[in-house]
């Protein structure tokens, strides 16, 4: 579905499950942990229940990074011909979106010609000093059009980096994107936009 760009986002958060839970916390409304003391003839009885509590955390964690990396519709990648220019030098970056899903699903491309790929992609960059750069937008923009993308699939465009962040002092930069990307959510009847990060890609600038 096409739609003009805002300046409002949502950052999808890509290390929502990023590390293992405590154990003996309560994880779902399902689950209550359960605690009380042991005697010493019950050490051995409580080492195989200790045991069971962490393996059945463990799987849930397991079970939530599943669910939380199926619920990633598409896979962001970022890359460029040159990682390393001269200052001054044009610098290209790659963006190709893969769908990830089983099914076929439809995403946000530029209105306009390739070489656009900042139109349905929000450019982040930082200096080596971990500055983040203005990043020029165009005032005017020519919206979306709506791309059919079948499981495996991937949509390839770029832009000039150069063009819209400063590049011409030496040193290292860091880039990301985050895709702009866009579902109907039946729970509030209409369509809910998330932004979802590529990796990140490092330019170095010399003399």
């Amino acid at each position: 579905m096409a739609t003009n760009l805002s300046n409002t986002s949502k950052t999808f958060d890509s290390e929502a499950v990023g590390s293992e839970p405590e154990w003996g916390v309560v994880l779902t409304g399902d689950m209550v942990s359960q605690t009380r003391s042991v005697s010493h003839d019950e050490i051995g009885g409580a080492v195989m229940s200790v045991n069971v509590r962490r393996a059945i955390g463990l799987l849930i964690w397991f079970q939530a990074s599943v669910l939380v990396s199926q619920s990633v519709p598409v896979n962001v990648l970022i890359t460029t011909p040159e990682s390393t220019v001269r200052t001054g030098a044009t610098v290209r970056i790659n963006v190709s979106i893969t769908n990830v899903t089983a099914h076929t699903i439809e995403i946000e491309a530029p209105q306009g010609r390739s070489g656009s790929a900042q139109e349905t992609n929000y450019v982040t960059v930082y200096d080596e000093d971990g500055k983040k750069l203005p990043v020029r937008i165009d005032s005017i923009r020519l919206g979306t059009r709506g791309v059919m993308l079948g499981s495996g699939k991937s949509f390839e465009d770029f832009f000039m980096l150069s063009d819209l962040a400063d590049l011409k002092r030496p040193g290292t930069y860091k880039v990301q994107v985050r895709h702009e990307f866009w579902h109907d959510n039946p729970a509030i009847n209409k369509s809910t936009r998330t932004l979802i990060p590529s990796n990140i890609l490092t330019i170095t600038v010399t003399k």
